[in-house]
């Protein structure tokens, strides 16, 4: 009964580590951010990843933004892809970017980022019930 304990006390750990992380560089992100810039879609650039299971190959999209910020146009890859192109090349955006770092920047309402720490947070937390259940058996 203690080896079940303590694999899902070290998963919750992690789980919960890197939801906050997530979460802390997230914010950081919408803090930071706060020049808005009109931006355009002109690529999708497509990734293969391994999956899961290491059996079989994902492809992943992630948008190239366009946008004039400080007398400079700047071309950007977004840091978070998706299974299926988000925007298609063309489409009008809202970029906000950080003024004393016009590269740093994220696509106003595009909360992918949100979604995955959620996710590891949730998971953490039912990590966490598991634990605490284990442990009162144990005890």
């Amino acid at each position: 009964m203690i080896l079940p304990l303590f694999i899902t006390g070290l998963l919750c750990i992690v789980f919960l580590s890197i939801g906050i992380g997530i979460a802390i560089n997230y914010k950081k992100k919408m803090k930071q951010c706060t020049q808005r810039v009109s931006g355009k879609v002109v690529d999708n650039i497509a990734r293969r990843q391994s999956s899961i299971d290491d059996h079989t190959w994902d492809t992943y999209y992630y948008p190239v933004v366009e946008y004039y910020v400080n007398g400079q146009y700047i071309k950007k890859e977004i840091s978070i892809g998706t299974s299926k192109p988000k925007y298609e090349v063309g489409t009008s955006v809202t970029v906000l970017v950080q003024p004393d770092n016009v590269n740093h920047c994220y696509i106003e309402g595009d909360n992918g980022q949100r979604w995955i720490y959620s996710i590891f947070l949730i998971v953490g937390i039912i990590l966490l019930c598991v634990s605490l259940v284990l442990m009162s058996t144990v005890i």
